[in-house]
């Protein structure tokens, strides 16, 4: 991947709507290109202190100096493409269409070799929220893959050794998320959702997954939940998760109350139908979550981003069942550009609209 370094302005400040003054609108290449987009993580900053924005189009990653609106760095993708992007500890991750995985430096944004890990596109990178070091990767190829960012992969002489985990998934994966405290990790793909037990003490350096049998699984299904690929997923709380399928024009939210030490016990196919809490309307795929503030973001008509708060009613009914429920405070709308919407991302105290004429709307949270 190679590296441009120069100040040719690249993005401009459009006119900003008397209601909000905290905007920005940056353009991103020419309008009508038609140029598609990465799926997952298609705009992000760096960090709250940083004013940088980096922004990923499938063939070039823009490091965009926000104060200024000038250029500070390009990398352009050498016969491959770019497919995700992720922030993760001081790092940009950059998944590609080829499989490999590149890491950019935020002190000083070089960029070191990259790391094959899958033998069809990385569809999307996602932190592990316990262990800094290890992200999860789903691919076309068919993979979930464990991986410790800090290992050295070339004394692996095995392929599989280089991974915490590698699993199989029966179908296209297309979205991924771990719970709050990394011990669930849920995947989408096109035969619906599976939830996977993540036994962290049995995936150390020094204890590395090499059971025949994969980890403890539950598949879930329902006449009330999605009856298509589910494009985005995202565990709000440990009992919460919010999902969005690409037919339905509403985000789900429904409990997570997988009891894994009595069902692990069962040596019958594991399913289970979740309970539906609430549907939130949502016109678009792309929403997102503010953990810090409890507010989900969702994607409605005419590049409008809805925020709503979200509120949780807890009533015990035993000494170890609790009921959730879900409500919500005022709701806030900010609109933007008639444009639709292609991607909501919410990082520290910005949320990233992505639209689909290659702009990217920036609010202060």
């Amino acid at each position: 991947m190679s590296r441009n370094k120069h100040n040719k302005q690249v993005a401009s400040r459009k006119s900003t709507p008397a209601q909000l003054p905290n905007i920005c609108i940056f353009q991103l290449g020419s309008s009508d290109t038609g140029e598609e987009l990465p799926k997952h993580g298609v705009y992000l900053y760096s960090h709250s202190s940083s004013p940088y924005l980096l922004c990923v189009s499938l063939d070039k990653l823009l490091v965009i100096d926000s104060s200024d609106r000038e250029l500070y760095a390009e990398y352009k993708a050498t016969e491959d493409m770019f497919s995700s992007v992720i922030e993760y500890t001081g790092l940009i991750l950059v998944g590609s269409v080829l499989g490999y995985v590149y890491s950019i430096s935020l002190a000083n944004f070089h960029c070191s070799p990259p790391i094959h890990v899958h033998d069809g596109s990385v569809i999307q990178l996602i932190a592990h929220p316990v262990e800094n070091t290890w992200i999860a990767s789903i691919g076309g190829d068919g993979y979930l893959k464990l991986i410790n960012m800090q290992d050295d992969m070339s004394k692996f002489k095995r392929v599989h050794d280089r991974f915490l985990l590698q699993l199989k998934i029966s179908g296209e994966a297309s979205a991924m998320s771990f719970s709050p405290q990394g011990d669930w990790l849920l995947t989408s793909y096109d035969n619906g959702i599976r939830a996977w037990e993540i036994e962290r003490k049995n995936l150390s350096k020094d204890k590395r997954f090499r059971k025949t049998a994969p980890p403890f699984s539950v598949q879930l299904y329902g006449s009330k939940f999605h009856q298509s690929t589910v494009e985005r997923i995202v565990f709000i709380r440990d009992d919460v998760v919010a999902s969005k399928d690409k037919i339905e024009q509403c985000v789900l939210l429904w409990k997570f109350d997988i009891d894994a030490d009595v069902w692990r016990m069962s040596s019958n196919t594991i399913e289970h139908e979740p309970t539906l809490l609430y549907t939130v309307a949502c016109d678009f795929s792309a929403f997102d979550y503010i953990r810090e503030t409890s507010k989900l973001v969702v994607a409605m008509d005419k590049g409008v981003v809805r925020i709503l708060p979200l509120l949780f009613d807890e009533e015990m009914e035993s000494d170890s069942d609790v009921t959730v429920s879900v409500r919500f405070g005022t709701t806030q709308d900010l609109p933007g550009p008639d444009q639709p919407i292609t991607g909501i991302y919410c990082l520290h105290n910005k949320i990233l609209v992505g639209l689909a004429n290659n702009c990217v709307v920036v609010y202060a949270n």
